[in-house]
């Protein structure tokens, strides 16, 4: 027989149920202490007999948990009145608790071998000689508690079929997280129950080509997800709100500039062939709307809320070129250059873009000179601002036409004055010759002079100008008896400084002595 789902319950977070043309799509919840009835129909099942041979219910899928799941008594009824209790009895064992457990189990007709969870019994018992457990999950096949699924045989289908929930006594709460009921002869109904889930995460603002828009946006449910075998899972990718691709994937990276919405998109797989292609025109919007409304183009879930992001362009490249002095450096982004290079250096920006600033740097090394020099004293060496007049070793550091410095280390020598003291006698009339300079008179002369070394010679001069009188003695008168006289200069002054020269008329010398 052909066995089709015609209920299937989500969590969602609700705790009554809400209705859909061929089942319930909510959680129901579980109070302490309480009986809950939940209703839903059943339409347009062409075979409308469950007595009929090829009619019937094949199975009854369920997912369920419970704080102290022996204490849950769970039963379902027909549109004519016909019930099948699934689990009982309410036990009320105090110590079997099964906090974090989860059943998601199968109830099949008597005609079918049920396969139990390993140590348990193929007919669903609370009271069973093994307890559950907690933090467990059972997914075995069970037989009802009491009655058969072969007891629904008679009345109709469509109509009003019947959750309930015995929970009364008990201190602990549960809940219904999905259940299915599997029609032998399900024709006619059109049941969609895909479920898109929610896509958590926030928007993203992201640079072209960044390996983070490699999205992994897997849908999060607050109860049981779709099942898989029935329906899939892609992604509506727009840009701003026009639908552009779907996608198993979110991949973005090699996408442009722009905005782009990314939504979750649940389907039926027999329907994937009925997804409107996108032309540029269709807005996820519109095909949101039309999955919500009366007369969709395939049995599918759009996500209430998309993801948004914004992909931003990478800025040009950046060039600069520029100069400074050894020992500065330049600061570009967290980079300190101090070295002649060439420099690619990748700064954050907007959206995480890099923006690369490509440099081109030249170090202007420290000028150094070194100057020797003398100089006479009195004299001076200006460096820079400095003059310098003694000997010795100097270092300036003065900034040359670059703008960098440039150090100057002067080695001077400083050349005292040569000085002569000199005393000169001489006879009146004669001069004493100083450089270019004649002295005649009796006095102390300092007479400056250029030496060899281009520097000043001082020669201090002490002349004596002597005044010479030569005086002879009367001589004899010269007679016959007495033809020679003897002539003595010796009375001459000054004594003792005078050479004595007697010449005759002609000028030729007689003699040298005082006297002749």
């Amino acid at each position: 027989m052909r066995r089709t789902i015609i209920l299937w319950l989500i969590l969602a977070g609700a705790t009554s149920a809400w209705s859909q043309p061929c089942g319930l799509e909510d959680t129901l919840f579980i109070d302490p202490n309480s009986i809950h009835t939940f209703n839903f129909e059943v339409f347009n099942v062409y075979n409308d007999d469950l007595s009929n041979p090829d009619q019937g219910v094949c199975g009854i899928e369920i997912e369920f948990s419970h704080n102290y799941v022996e204490d849950m008594v769970l039963s379902v009824t027909s549109p004519g009145g016909q019930a099948v209790i699934l689990t009982g009895p309410n036990s009320d064992d105090p110590f079997a608790f099964t906090n974090f457990t989860r059943w998601r189990i199968t109830f099949v007709p008597a005609a079918e071998v049920p396969a139990p969870d390993f140590g348990f019994l193929p007919q669903w018992d609370n009271n069973q000689p093994n307890n559950w457990g907690v933090f467990g999950l059972y997914t075995g096949s069970y037989h009802p508690y009491q009655g058969s699924l072969e007891d629904f045989n008679s009345g109709p289908v469509n109509g009003t079929w019947t959750i309930n929930v015995n929970n009364n006594p008990s201190a602990q709460i549960g809940a219904i997280l999905g259940f299915r009921l599997l029609f032998c002869d399900s024709r006619g109904l059109d049941c969609c129950f895909a479920a898109a889930g929610n896509l958590d995460g926030s928007d993203i603002l992201a640079c072209e080509g960044d390996t983070s828009l490699a999205l992994n946006l897997p849908p999060t449910y607050t109860g049981t997800p779709p099942d898989t075998s029935e329906y899939g899972y892609t992604y509506l990718i727009g840009e701003d709100s026009i639908l552009m691709q779907y996608d198993s994937i979110v991949d973005l990276t090699g996408f442009g500039p722009g905005l782009y919405q990314v939504c979750g998109l649940s389907y039926k797989r027999v329907d994937y062939d009925s997804f409107p292609a996108p032309d540029g025109v269709l807005t996820i919007d519109s095909l949101r709307n039309n999955l919500n409304g009366l007369e969709p183009l395939f049995c599918g879930e759009v996500t209430d809320t998309c993801l948004w992001v914004r992909i931003a362009s990478p800025p040009d490249t950046t060039f600069l070129s520029g100069s400074i002095c050894e020992g500065d450096s330049v600061i570009v982004g967290d980079s300190t250059l101090n070295a002649t290079g060439i420099y690619d250096i990748l700064l954050p920006s907007y959206a995480g873009c890099d923006s690369i600033v490509h440099y081109n740097l030249t170090v202007i090394p420290t000028r150094f000179t070194a100057l020797v020099d003398t100089i006479c004293q009195g004299d001076s060496v200006v460096v820079g601002t400095t003059a310098y007049a003694t000997s010795g070793i100097f270092a300036d550091t003065l900034q040359a036409s670059t703008s960098c410095d440039s150090i100057i280390t002067l080695n001077l020598t400083v050349i005292a004055p040569v000085i002569t003291d000199t005393s000169v006698v001489i006879c009146q009339g004669e001069a004493f010759a100083v450089g270019d300079s004649l002295l005649t008179a009796s006095g102390d002369y300092s007479i400056t002079l250029e030496s060899s070394l281009g520097c000043d010679s001082i020669v201090n001069v002490s002349l004596e100008v002597l005044e010479v009188l030569a005086e002879i003695a009367a001589p004899d008168t010269i007679t016959c008896s007495s033809p020679m006289v003897a002539l003595d200069g010796s009375g001459s002054s000054p004594a003792g400084s005078i050479a004595y020269t007697w010449m005759d008329a002609g000028g030729a010398v007689l003699g040298n002595n005082p006297s002749l």
